[in-house]
């Protein structure tokens, strides 16, 4: 089966080496997805055979990410309802997948958390976009430019610059189905947003912990679990006490090697010792301080 990948210029040689060890071809347009996302939809009219698949916004990717909620539903003891379920968001094909998974197994009232890094944080601001067009005006970074969607009815955030190094969430705008459905879930979608040098950190600690390596755009989804002030502002505790259920979906990646965990260790330690105690997290449009801990491999 023959296969095109469309990139953006700016893809690492990590990528375009693996997909020519898989026989794609692969071609660059333009400088973000949506203008080599473009250039894929151009391409495919032009062949009656040709079946365009997008990196993220399509209800076929969604239902395919959604059969492990229904793993989970599985492996969680005594059929236990999970009090909370975390996963990173780039353009939201995860995220909309784990929202019509909880749709299909009972759990749509099992609320979601969503992480990003703030320098790709598209489905955070197109999120609180859509929200405070209810409670008031919000002033907008000046990389990020409003796009509207009558199809879908919702507002987007279209980053004019990306800035973070976890280049797996680098969607300049997000789905604008998956945003609906974070609008509209029973449930609901906390969004909450770090700085790269906290995933780096999390990143560190996780391959302390587990003996795993795993992408800046995966241990983003961690952040919480090595940060208990956050942790609690994202999952309040039970009125009576019991422990909380939480599953965190850690979907791996392959852009980690064991230099970058030397560089991260480098520039984490510098972090942590600038005389600055707290990391700046954001949840929901709230400022949320955590305290900064030290170096795994310090």
């Amino acid at each position: 089966m023959k296969c095109t990948v469309f990139l953006p210029h700016g893809a690492t040689p990590a990528i375009l080496r693996f997909f020519e060890r898989e026989g794609a071809e692969v071609r660059f347009e333009g400088t973000c997805y949506p203008e080599a996302f473009k250039a894929a939809q151009l391409e495919a009219t032009t062949n009656p055979n040709a079946v365009l698949i997008p990196a993220y916004d399509d209800p076929v990717i969604w239902e395919g990410y959604s059969s492990m909620v229904r793993e989970i539903a599985r492996q969680l003891p005594d059929a236990v309802k999970p009090d909370t379920l975390f996963c990173s968001v780039g353009g939201g094909g995860l995220a909309g997948g784990i929202m019509v998974g909880c749709k299909n197994v009972g759990w749509d009232d099992v609320p979601l958390v969503t992480m990003e890094t703030t320098g790709s944080n598209c489905f955070y601001q197109s999120v609180l976009l859509n929200r405070k067009l209810q409670t008031g005006a919000r002033a907008l970074p000046p990389h990020v430019e409003i796009v509207d969607d009558p199809q879908n009815g919702v507002r987007l955030a279209l980053l004019k610059k990306l800035t973070s190094r976890a280049s797996s969430l680098g969607a300049s705008m997000p789905s604008a189905g998956v945003v609906k459905m974070a609008l509209e879930r029973p449930g609901g979608v906390k969004c909450a947003c770090g700085p790269d040098e906290l995933a780096m950190q999390t990143t560190l600690s996780f391959a302390d912990d587990h003996k795993m390596l795993v992408e800046l755009a995966c241990s983003t989804t961690l952040i919480p679990a090595y940060n208990l002030a956050l942790f609690e502002k994202l999952v309040p505790a039970k009125a009576d006490g019991s422990r909380r259920t939480v599953v965190f979906v850690v979907c791996g990646g392959f852009k980690i090697d064991f230099d970058e965990l030397v560089e991260y260790n480098s520039i984490v330690k510098k972090e942590v010792e600038n005389g600055v105690n707290t990391w700046e997290t954001h949840v929901d449009g709230e400022l949320v301080e955590i305290p900064k801990l030290g170096c795994p491999y310090s």
